[in-house]
């Protein structure tokens, strides 16, 4: 056996004996001690007001802490981590959404190089607003959710969910956004990640992401990993649409999939009545083990003076 095969693997077996204590250490942080909701947002230029646009274009991604389609982040250096982000800025280029929301997405972590990748795409790809929301936070090890948008963001919250039964942290972030060119209607924008282990942990966070939702009052556009199928026994999205009046275009494709091993539906947008999906696709770019989805959104012929009154 030579010294590089030796080398090889003390690496594998380090990479494995870390990945080991992370998952430990996460799994015995107990609620009361997560670490307060963070939300980090990026300077926005004012002085061009945004002209009245009819539709907008959505997308939402987890990101699998960018290690693409890679077996584990902690396998990967900065460099490779960088690579793959870039690749991610390619394709948010070749879109040009207005929003777009991340799931398992990181600050400066041990495992990705030590930066935040929220900042970093939103530099490259030419986003002018973002929201970060740390969901997950131990020494050396911060990520969560986040939101870039191509407009002005405000009353930006950060919330990580709770509950002894919730092992692995998940959370969201929502934020308000007024749509382009129309003064008088604002919305919400949330991205959400969900448990991925118990459909009762999925379904109390669902409940838990719905009552904030109605606390803010706006029409809202939610995205993100659901880790449920539409048609999955109580499926958390399914219970958040019914309990908000949300409507998906997602649920009419019963022969797609968004997440490539599984090969299940488990990334949704939802949206309110005030606003209607024209089209939906499913990206097929190779950036994660979940496919990009995007959506586009416009006005609908439904009474705005929701949006209005939230102003």
């Amino acid at each position: 056996m030579n010294s590089s095969t030796i080398r090889s693997k003390i690496s594998k077996a380090s990479a494995t004996s870390a990945l080991a204590l992370l998952l430990i250490t996460s799994a015995c942080t107990a609620p009361g001690h997560l670490p307060a909701a963070h939300v980090a947002s990026s300077p926005v230029n004012e002085t061009q007001p945004a002209l009245n646009q009819t539709s907008i274009k959505v997308l939402s991604l987890n990101v699998a802490h960018s290690r693409s389609m890679g077996a584990h982040q902690i396998l990967q250096d900065g460099d490779e981590a960088r690579a793959n982000l870039d690749a991610i800025v390619t394709m948010l280029k070749r879109e040009n959404p207005d929003l777009v929301a991340l799931q398992e997405v990181d600050g400066p972590s041990f495992w990705s190089g030590g930066f935040d990748h929220v900042a970093y795409l939103a530099q490259e790809s030419g986003f002018t607003a973002t929201v970060r929301g740390t969901h997950m936070k131990t020494p050396g090890l911060d990520y969560g959710t986040a939101i870039m948008a191509q407009h002005p963001m405000d009353d930006a919250v950060s919330i990580g969910f709770g509950g002894a039964l919730s092992v692995v942290r998940k959370g969201f972030v929502i934020s308000q956004m007024q749509w382009p060119g129309r003064l008088d209607f604002d919305i919400d924008v949330v991205s959400v990640h969900l448990d991925p282990l118990r459909q009762g942990v999925r379904d109390q966070q669902a409940a838990e992401l719905a009552a904030i939702i109605e606390e803010r009052g706006r029409p809202v556009i939610v995205m993100g990993d659901f880790n449920d199928d539409w048609n999955d026994e109580d499926s958390a999205a399914r219970l958040l649409a019914d309990t908000l009046g949300l409507s998906t275009h997602g649920a009419r494709c019963e022969e797609c999939h968004t997440h490539r091993r599984m090969k299940n539906f488990v990334d949704w947008i939802l949206v309110s009545p005030e606003l209607s999906i024209d089209s939906f696709e499913i990206l097929g770019d190779d950036i994660s083990d979940h496919y990009a989805i995007a959506a586009t959104l416009r006005l609908s012929d439904f009474d705005t003076d929701r949006g209005a009154a939230a102003h």
